[in-house]
C-alpha cells in the first residue's frame, strides 16, 4: 500500500469532480471540448444499475460465452460465461463482454446526456460495431496500455471495487507509440516504481465504487484492479471529439468507413441544429 501511495504523490491526480447533477453544458465546456481527464465522485452515486447488477442478475442475463482476458498471457483463449467466471479460481483472468450487448441489459441504465453519442443514435442503421462492455475481475487484473476504439472518448462507471487508473495526456501520444512496450505496466500491486521512473509520467486516480471516469479520445490509458470490480463503459462520438475520430478515420485509408463517419458527423450536427 505505500508504493501505491507513492506513486499517487509522485504523480498528477486526474481531476475530481463532486458535482450533484452533471449537465451536458458542464461537461462539454470544462471537460470535453477541453479533452481533460476527470473522475466524477457524486453525480453517479445512484445509478440503479450499482444496485440491481448482482452475481445472481449477471449470471442469469450474460449467458454468452465470453472470450477472457488472460494477465499473465500464458495459456490458450478460454471462453466462458459470467457465472462461470465467478467460480474459477485463477486470479489474473480478466471478464469482458465482446459483443453488443443485449437489449435487456441496456434497458438497465440511461446514457447521460453529456455522454450522448452520435455512432450509437445513428439512423443510419443498427450500429454493428460494439461500444459497450461490461468487465468483472480480481485484484491485479486489468486492460493493457491502449487508446479506445477509433480515438473516440469513454466513460467508465464502478459498481463494485476499486480500480487504480494511469492515464497519459494526449499530448504524449505519439511519443508513447513509438515505444508502447516501455509503458505496459505489469499489474504488481507490490511495486509501482517503473511507473515513476517513466519518461512521460501518467495522471493518476483511484476509481471507488460510484465514480464515474472521463477519458479523453487518443489518451493512452491503462487500468488495473486494486479490489475485485464490476464496471461498464461506454465510447461515444459527439461535438467534443467527432474531428479527433474523423481524422483516425482518414488516417486508416479505408474510403468507405471515412464516408459513414461524415455522414454520421452531419447527422449529428444536424441534430444539434435542430435542438437549438
Amino acid at each position: 500500500m505505500q508504493n501505491l501511495i507513492d506513486l499517487l504523490r509522485k504523480t498528477t491526480s486526474v481531476a475530481t469532480d463532486d458535482v450533484a447533477q452533471l449537465t451536458k453544458k458542464n461537461f462539454n465546456d470544462n471537460y470535453g471540448y477541453a479533452g481533460k481527464p476527470v473522475n466524477f465522485t457524486n453525480a453517479f452515486q445512484d445509478m440503479p444499475i450499482k444496485i440491481k447488477w448482482t452475481h445472481e442478475y449477471l449470471s442469469k442475463t450474460l449467458v454468452k460465452q465470453e472470450k477472457i482476458e488472460n494477465t499473465n498471457d500464458e495459456s490458450a483463449p478460454l471462453y466462458i460465461s459470467y457465472a462461470d467466471y465467478l467460480n474459477i479460481s485463477e486470479p489474473h483472468l480478466y471478464f469482458k463482454t465482446s459483443g453488443l450487448l443485449s437489449a435487456e441489459i441496456k434497458e438497465d441504465y440511461h446514457i447521460p446526456e453529456a455522454f450522448n453519442c452520435w455512432y450509437s443514435n445513428t439512423k443510419l442503421g443498427a450500429p454493428k460495431t460494439n461500444l459497450s462492455w461490461i468487465y468483472a475481475g480480481n485484484a491485479g487484473t486489468g486492460s493493457q496500455i491502449h487508446r479506445d476504439i477509433w480515438w473516440s472518448s469513454a466513460w467508465n462507471y464502478l459498481l463494485k471495487g476499486k480500480k487504480l487508473w494511469l492515464i497519459y495526456p494526449a499530448i504524449y501520444s505519439e511519443a508513447i507509440k513509438k515505444n508502447i512496450s516501455e509503458y505496459q505496466i505489469n499489474p504488481n500491486l507490490e511495486d509501482w516504481s517503473e511507473v515513476i521512473n517513466l519518461p512521460y509520467k501518467p495522471l493518476t486516480c483511484i476509481q471507488n465504487a460510484g465514480d464515474m471516469i472521463f477519458v479523453p479520445g487518443d489518451c493512452y490509458h491503462q487500468v488495473i484492479n486494486l479490489e475485485w470490480t464490476l464496471s461498464l463503459t461506454e465510447n461515444f462520438i459527439n461535438e467534443t471529439n467527432y474531428d479527433l475520430v474523423r481524422t483516425y478515420f482518414r488516417n486508416s485509408g479505408n474510403r468507405d468507413n471515412l464516408s459513414k463517419i461524415e455522414m454520421i458527423v452531419r447527422k449529428g450536427f444536424e441534430q444539434l441544429e435542430a435542438q437549438k
